[in-house]
């Protein structure tokens, strides 16, 4: 979750950076992306909290409990997750209008993207590499920073 955390607020500094250049590329992305990606910390605070309100509760109305939540409110929230990675791709191509090199863009997309790959086939080793990836796009020397 801090991770999570983390990211909302790098996502805010990058389109704060772009604005200038790209005001309606880092609008989009910023809101795009910080929502997709606080939908995921609602999904992770949920399902954290969850077991500790069906503990009180006998073996049958934990299992209903429990069903309704998973299956309702977060199958639900899942695919508007994917808001999240389509904003951070947005914000890369917005540094490159701000003059970040080509490279930055494509790895933060496909950093993004493929972590939510990672997430949806449950392959550690594939999650690493794209948050790499991601991290290499958006800590790339070089990259925009904030003008103000």
């Amino acid at each position: 979750m801090l991770a999570a955390g983390l990211l909302v607020a790098g996502t805010a500094w990058l389109a704060l950076a772009v604005a200038e250049r790209s005001p309606k590329l880092a609008l989009t992305g910023g809101i795009l992306g910080a929502g997709g990606l606080l939908i995921v910390l609602f999904e992770d605070g949920v399902s954290a909290i969850t077991p500790a309100i069906a503990g009180g509760l006998d073996y049958a109305a934990a299992t209903g409990l429990l069903e309704r939540v998973q299956s309702g409110a977060l199958a639900g929230l899942e695919p508007l997750s994917l808001l999240g990675d389509l904003g951070l791709a947005l914000l890369g191509f917005g540094a490159v209008k701000a003059g970040a090199s080509r490279w930055t863009a494509a790895a933060i997309a496909a950093g993004a993207f493929g972590e939510a790959a990672g997430f949806a086939a449950g392959d550690k080793p594939l999650l690493l590499i794209r948050f790499a990836v991601l991290l290499a796009g958006l800590a790339r020397p070089g990259s925009p920073g904030p003008t103000r």
